[in-house]
């Protein structure tokens, strides 16, 4: 029995000290998260819009230009824009039937109905917005010197409370929340992240499928 109360307690040192190692690599991922948003949070959206379209690949980065260079998948070409304009949606590109496509809009308008409209947005903006087969699918983005706690609530009103997954932070008053809302084929995601002393990041993903 004593050595089984050794090894039962040698578990749980090695639990504990597993625990300890796996909460300072979660910390410091979210660290450097909330440090790279909030020293180019133009980028970030520029990233997560080309993620998001499957019509565009990311080929490379220029962080001193605040420039990327994207392609377009279905025909090839290239361009490259900066991080301002793609994080606005100011890109555009030929279609494969020599079309100009639209990669984003800052028209509003064209968010669905049944997404939720912040009442307190500043510097709204629309970097992705796609209505390809009958699926629409885009990005919002927004800030608000609101708490993260009550734009959350916010949505979580909007959507019915049909959570679908959840997360959140807190390191040093600086807050990252995100979660997923689905409702059959609508579907919701929302990232707010605030770093001390700073005002509220809110991006916004809706899909609807047909």
């Amino acid at each position: 029995m004593a050595w089984v109360g050794i090894g039962c307690g040698g578990l749980l040192i090695v639990g504990i000290i597993a625990g300890a190692f796996l909460l300072g690599a979660v910390k410091k991922k979210y660290d450097q998260t909330m440090k790279d948003f909030n020293e180019n949070p133009e980028k970030t959206i520029a990233e997560q819009v080309v993620k998001l379209n499957p019509d565009l690949e990311k080929l490379h980065a220029d962080d001193e230009a605040g420039e990327m260079t994207v392609r377009n998948t279905e025909t090839g070409e290239e361009t490259t824009i900066t991080y301002k304009d793609l994080a606005e949606g100011k890109l555009t590109m030929k279609g494969e039937d020599g079309s100009i496509v639209q990669v984003g809009s800052g028209d509003l308008s064209l968010v669905p109905a049944w997404v939720p409209v912040y009442p307190n947005m500043e510097n709204a903006a629309l970097p992705f917005h796609q209505d390809k087969k009958g699926e629409v699918h885009g990005l919002l983005s927004f800030s608000t010197s609101d708490e993260p706690e009550d734009i959350v609530e916010f949505y979580e009103s909007g959507m019915g409370g049909s959570t679908q997954s959840s997360s959140s932070l807190n390191v040093n008053d600086n807050a990252k929340i995100s979660k997923t809302f689905k409702d059959g084929k609508k579907q919701l995601s929302m990232t707010v992240q605030r770093a001390s002393g700073q005002a509220t990041q809110v991006q916004v993903e809706y899909r609807e499928r047909p």
